[in-house]
């Protein structure tokens, strides 16, 4: 066993070191060098990825499309949280009004166990469309269905500058959890509820078909092979399961702050208006996040860059959230969370990708998103409940544990890849 009291980059760096240098085989069905990657397929090999390129980048762009209309939707919730509670639902309970934003994450992460295969067999445009189509029309924001094509396509391009070109497609979430809240806040008072979600359709309707023209993959579909077969194989693999089994803790814990920041910084003696701004404060921030911290993933790993978030995010829940009150802390608070959250959700998707086979970056994070949408569906209305019975406080509570068992287990998938467990 490696000793586990080492700093944090020590065992992510190590990691990455031994992704790019051996792309050891834990029982994923990656080659086991270079070499053994050209001999089956020479697209596999590290220096066939263009890194770059027309395409490659319209791919990006489409890619930042694809998490505007899913994560960018998914960010804003506190917005509607607070309206409910204080407008046309309050005289329901937190729990209660939870249960609609939990069905909106739910809905997002869990599809990824059908859509993940279907894109490895089917490739990108099929799922694309259908996804474009259903989340305009319905809001059902089907995160599968619109973001997992989208990321196998910027996976298939870039090798070296993944982190970054993952990390720049992520900030659309970024930009559209700016966006969607003030849009929300200016229409809504002067033209009601139904035709504020009418703009947000047509505008989500807009940008997904900008992800339907410009998302390509360089690797053809593989319709052989059978995805139970692959999802077995996945389960054995020592460090792709660390990670799956973090994303629930790390969903459940960034969804409460979502769900909830507003309406915490309201009882935190916040002027009401004011607390709603928090939100988009608070992705902004974190379009910093992604894009800094995935330059960075391209030097010391992704693995490295989502533990040192993940440290971040943590630390900003138990060290600001918790304690202050007021506009300043509130401020702080949505800053530090906003910038180190942004970049868990653009480092996890990298740090997959860095433990995968290219042809099975569908299925595989679709794995991890559907674990991850089970207990999200009942985070939410679980926090509602805590706050209903024990206060605010506690609910904050609650989220501080979640967090931290991201960084334990993502830290446990560092060392699984450098031999320790």
């Amino acid at each position: 066993m490696q000793n586990s009291g080492r700093p944090v980059s020590n065992a992510g760096e190590a990691a990455e070191k031994a992704i790019l240098k051996t792309q050891q085989d834990h029982g994923s069905g990656v080659p086991t060098s270079s070499a053994a990657q050209t001999s089956l397929d020479p697209a596999l090999d590290p220096a066939s990825f263009p890194d770059g390129g027309l395409r490659a980048w319209l791919t990006v762009g489409g890619c930042f499309c694809a998490w505007f209309v899913s994560f960018g939707w998914m960010q804003s919730v506190g917005v509607f949280q607070a309206y409910y509670e204080r407008k046309e639902l309050r005289t329901y309970s937190h729990d209660e009004i939870a249960w609609i934003t939990s069905l909106v994450a739910f809905w997002q992460l869990a599809g990824g166990l059908i859509v993940g295969p279907l894109t490895d067999r089917l490739g990108p445009r099929i799922p694309l469309i259908i996804g474009t189509v259903m989340h305009s029309g319905l809001l059902a924001d089907r995160h599968g269905v619109d973001l997992l094509p989208a990321i196998a396509c910027v996976v298939s391009w870039f090798h070296k500058k993944r982190g970054l070109a993952l990390g720049i497609a992520a900030a659309g979430s970024g930009a559209a959890s700016v966006i969607i809240p003030l849009v929300v806040r200016s229409m809504i008072l002067d033209q009601g509820f139904p035709w504020t979600m009418r703009t947000c359709a047509f505008l989500i309707l807009f940008m997904g078909t900008i992800a339907c023209l410009t998302c390509t993959s360089r690797l053809p579909p593989t319709p052989k092979g059978s995805p139970k077969a692959i999802v077995l194989a996945s389960l054995k693999d020592k460090k792709f399961v660390f990670m799956a089994i973090s994303g629930p803790f790390n969903y459940l814990g960034q969804y409460l702050v979502f769900t909830f920041i507003v309406t915490t910084a309201i009882y935190r003696n916040v002027d009401p208006d004011w607390a709603f701004y928090l939100v988009p404060i608070s992705n902004a921030s974190g379009i910093f996040g992604r894009i800094i911290l995935g330059y960075l993933a391209d030097r010391t790993g992704a693995i490295t860059m989502f533990n040192y978030s993940c440290l971040l995010t943590f630390l900003s829940v138990a060290c600001v959230w918790i304690p202050v009150s007021g506009k300043a802390g509130s401020i702080v608070f949505a800053l530090l969370f906003g910038f180190g959250s942004g970049a868990m959700l653009a480092m996890g998707a990298a740090a997959i990708a860095a433990v995968s086979d290219p042809r099975q970056i569908g299925i595989r994070t679709g794995i991890a998103y559907a674990l991850a949408g089970v207990v999200t569906l009942f985070g939410s209305p679980a926090g509602g409940a805590i706050i209903n019975s024990s206060g605010y406080r506690a609910m904050q509570a609650f989220t501080q544990p979640a967090l931290e068992c991201v960084w334990c287990l993502r830290y446990m998938s560092g060392i699984s890849l450098v031999g320790g467990i």
